[in-house]
């Protein structure tokens, strides 16, 4: 005679969606949700970076939003120094200031890193670095303080991610 042993750590539960947000006309490339915040931060095909919050309805509106050169491709972003990096389709890493209250975006500098779509960006904070890869098979460096072009490495393909 065979017994079933029910797993305890086995969830069968389906996943819940939370919260959905409407009105994107296109494809969104990339979203982050900002900790302890409730707000996310959407990059889309129609070029445009938006910051999204979550009103008293329980919906998200845009709060803040930037059209910028090219399609944002992937996000990042520093909560220490409330700083949102955009990678675009045109190889460019731009970097703005969210504001304390979520309703402002401050540009701060373009990073002239690949001659492709940039597929990832992170910022080593502790190095003060903004480090992203791009279809053009290329990691760039820069530092965050001056802007200025650290180093880069090539590689043997496309980087996807880091």
């Amino acid at each position: 005679m065979a017994t079933l042993i029910q797993d305890g750590s086995h969830d069968t539960r389906r996943p819940e969606l939370v919260f959905k947000i409407d009105g994107f006309g296109c494809d969104v490339n990339d979203a982050l949700f900002l900790p302890g915040k409730e707000c996310i931060v959407t990059g889309t095909e129609d070029r445009s970076l938006r910051v999204w919050m979550r009103r008293d309805t329980g919906r998200f509106w845009p709060s803040a939003m930037e059209v910028l050169p090219s399609p944002v491709t992937c996000l990042t972003y520093c909560s220490e120094a409330r700083q949102i990096y955009a990678g675009l389709d045109n190889g460019t890493v731009v970097e703005f200031i969210l504001a304390e209250d979520l309703n402002h975006l401050q540009h701060k500098r373009d990073y002239l890193s690949h001659t492709a779509r940039v597929n990832a960006i992170i910022s080593a904070l502790d190095m003060k670095w903004i480090i992203s890869t791009s279809k053009d098979r290329t990691v760039a460096w820069y530092s965050s303080e001056t802007g200025k072009h650290l180093s880069g490495y090539q590689l043997e393909a496309a980087g996807t991610c880091l």
